[in-house]
């Protein structure tokens, strides 16, 4: 399988050609040519893991120090959700709430917009509105762009739910937190 993937000849997914993409752009997209890209997109998600504690090579800080674990959890996790892997989204999202605690609302605010979307999308709609619900908590009184935007897209996505009294509630209720 390695061999397939392109990974026996260089070992280092940072190596790997670019074929792969040209191919996907110029829509030759057998899955042939999807393996090597996937493997290189995988090795290149996995090696910040490994690269936040190793001290920089030439002083200074790592290049991924600028990222806080609780960072990483959360950029995983919906990395996760856009592949489609939505279990393990929300293992890493629930993760990044267990680390980045209660400090920083507006970062947990936007932690938990993400988490409801997840659970919205695998069909647990009592989920969704009860991480919600927390997010609104969350968010009340903050004003930054990416929260209005999760207040918006959770409207959006409630509208579909126009008769269930919690989603009804839960739109009222960011309607007036965003105005």
């Amino acid at each position: 399988m390695a061999r397939a993937l392109g990974l026996a000849e260089c070992g280092d997914p940072r190596r790997l050609q670019r074929q792969p993409a040209r191919r996907w752009v110029e829509r030759e997209r057998t899955p042939g040519h999807w393996w090597p890209y996937i493997a290189q997109v995988l090795g290149l998600l996995a090696m910040p893991e490994t690269d936040i504690g190793k001290p920089a090579a030439a002083g200074g800080d790592s290049w991924a120090a600028y990222y806080s674990p609780g960072c990483w959890a959360h950029e995983s996790g919906l990395i996760l959700s856009r592949l489609g892997d939505l279990d393990a989204a929300e293992e890493h999202l629930h993760l990044a709430l267990d680390i980045r605690g209660l400090d920083r609302r507006r970062t947990r605010a936007i932690v938990l917009a993400d988490l409801g979307g997840v659970r919205l999308r695998q069909g647990n709609v009592d989920g969704a509105i009860a991480t919600w619900r927390d997010f609104l908590n969350c968010a009340d009184g903050i004003r930054p762009v990416k929260v209005q935007a999760a207040l918006q897209d959770m409207r959006v996505r409630l509208r579909r739910y126009s008769g269930v009294p919690e989603a009804e509630e839960l739109r009222e209720r960011a309607a007036r937190t965003a105005s």
